[in-house]
């Protein structure tokens, strides 16, 4: 009598906990488990939790405006936002992985993650995010904000960012002649590869030394700008859209000089910068920032100062 209570016992619980597969398959909408399964979900909390993202930020202009975006997922306008400190509150599991992008850039600027973009969210407040914006974006063309010989610092000016470094000049060509840009007396400067009877051009070295430094964005593209692409970089105050080689209007008021967004391109100076396009045998284009002329008489043997530009 007892072993038989014994095996009804037995019976019963196995009816009870093993059911067949058909009841026992919570993905499938016919199963007894399906239905305890959505219940489950419903009822039971999510683990989410409030976190503070704190970092700083540099090299903005005046009405700059980004958006960052967590895990594909949230995004954060920091509109109008300023050099300095930066917060945003956002929802996370707790330990759960993040990663944070530039998902839309400020006008006129390329910015990047310096550090603290990547990490796992196991406190209420994560630190340490760090933002620059080294690359200025004009007519369409990613310039280096700074001249070359200068490097950016994302801490100098108070920690509004800042080109440090003293400006340095190179040379077209060692050359007077077209054997750093192509043969022609209209070549633009090529490639190493390129020159012709041993000329070299510290010009182009200046610019193509950029592209192996991690501090430019990634960028490996640079070069010397055209005539016309520096030309996209002047402003002539009494005359936005003065488009002449000839300096700019002196009239109704003085040239403000350098005459060059300096919101833009900090710590500039009044001075002839260099292009990559020849214009004559011995002679190729600049631009004098002092007074926003375009002079076609520079010598290639001559050194101007540099700024470089990428597609």
């Amino acid at each position: 009598m007892l072993l038989r209570f014994v095996k009804l016992s037995i019976l019963s619980l196995f009816l009870m906990f093993c059911k067949p597969a058909d009841l026992n398959n919570p993905s499938d909408p016919n199963s007894e488990l399906y239905l305890q399964t959505l219940l489950l979900r419903a009822l039971l909390p999510v683990n989410l939790q409030n976190v503070t993202f704190e970092g700083r930020i540099s090299g903005l202009i005046p009405n700059s405006s980004l958006t960052l975006t967590l895990n594909d997922s949230q995004n954060f306008l920091l509109s109008n936002q300023s050099n300095g400190n930066f917060s945003f509150l956002a929802n996370l599991k707790q330990d759960e992985s993040f990663s944070i992008t530039i998902s839309s850039q400020p006008n006129q600027l390329l910015c990047s993650f310096q550090a603290g973009s990547q990490g796992i969210a196991n406190l209420n407040t994560i630190t340490g995010l760090i933002i620059t914006c080294p690359i200025a974006l004009v007519a369409g063309l990613k310039w280096n904000r700074c001249s070359h010989g200068q490097t950016w610092d994302e801490s100098a000016n108070s920690g509004a960012g800042q080109c440090v470094g003293t400006h340095l000049q190179a040379q077209y060509c060692s050359l007077g002649t077209n054997d750093c840009n192509g043969g022609t007396n209209t070549g633009f400067l090529v490639t190493s590869a390129l020159w012709t009877a041993g000329a070299t051009s510290s010009a182009w070295n200046a610019c193509n030394s950029l592209n192996s430094s991690a501090q430019n964005f990634g960028i490996t593209t640079w070069r010397l700008p055209s005539k016309n692409e520096l030309k996209s970089l002047r402003i002539c105050n009494n005359d936005l859209n003065f488009s002449l080689d000839s300096s700019c209007p002196n009239t109704p008021a003085a040239i403000i000089s350098p005459t060059i967004n300096t919101n833009l391109f900090p710590n500039s100076i009044a001075q002839l910068y260099s292009s990559s396009e020849s214009n004559s045998l011995t002679s190729y284009w600049q631009l004098n920032f002092n007074n926003g002329s375009v002079p076609m008489g520079g010598s290639k043997t001559g050194n101007d100062y540099i700024r470089c530009v990428s597609n």
